[in-house]
């Protein structure tokens, strides 16, 4: 009797436990219930979103989806955009990033002659870890002054931050996840001004959707 005990002791405690074996060495990677093939021409990416995501894609190479942020959780990009909203766009492009563009072609200061060309600002107090670039969108007396964030990112991209005005909620992020992705996204200007960290986490979880 003592023995049948101690062994359905043991098979119990294996049962207890096979699960917890089986999960801890399971990947923290969320499951990926959604699939897409991004193509333009003879380019090709795979995106895979996690469950509560709802991708959408109106053309072969973009795809359109919504998160929260810090959660990263899904929501869709039909509901009313929240304080904690972050709107995605990821492009399979052959062609050079608005980022990059926005340096290279700035001009060194102000143009009266040219006033919708960006120009790069002095550094300004306070925002010593960006540069700073500006240009007026539209004309008196609507027009609007756009100022942009660069900085180089932790991966190496050049990320482009855009408040475009006071007329918008949000602020417009571009930069490249991959030679060909350009990674395009709207974060709430609730959110705050830590663009360096906001950038770290989305373009992340962005760079983990690609299989």
């Amino acid at each position: 009797m003592f023995a049948i005990r101690r062994k359905l002791s043991a098979m119990a405690f294996a049962a207890l436990f096979a699960p917890c074996l089986i999960a801890c060495d399971a990947p923290s990677k969320p499951n990926m219930t959604q699939k897409f093939e991004l193509k333009n021409g003879a380019l090709h990416a795979s995106v895979s979103l996690p469950e509560g995501f709802v991708g959408q894609q109106s053309v072969e190479n973009l795809l359109v989806f919504r998160l929260q942020y810090p959660s990263l959780k899904g929501r869709s990009p039909d509901d009313m955009p929240q304080a904690d909203t972050v709107d995605v766009f990821l492009e399979l492009a052959s062609r050079t990033d608005s980022s990059e563009r926005l340096v290279r072609e700035a001009l060194p200061e102000f143009d009266p002659t040219r006033p919708n060309r960006q120009y790069r600002l002095p550094n300004a107090a306070g925002a010593a870890q960006y540069t700073l670039y500006q240009h007026f969108s539209g004309r008196p007396p609507q027009q609007q002054v756009v100022l942009s964030y660069v900085f180089t990112a932790q991966d190496g991209a050049l990320v482009a931050v855009e408040d475009p005005g006071s007329w918008t909620k949000n602020y417009v992020f571009t930069r490249r996840i991959g030679v060909d992705l350009h990674l395009k996204y709207l974060v709430a200007k609730d959110l705050g001004r830590d663009f360096i960290k906001i950038d770290g986490v989305v373009s992340q979880f962005a760079k983990s959707l690609i299989y």
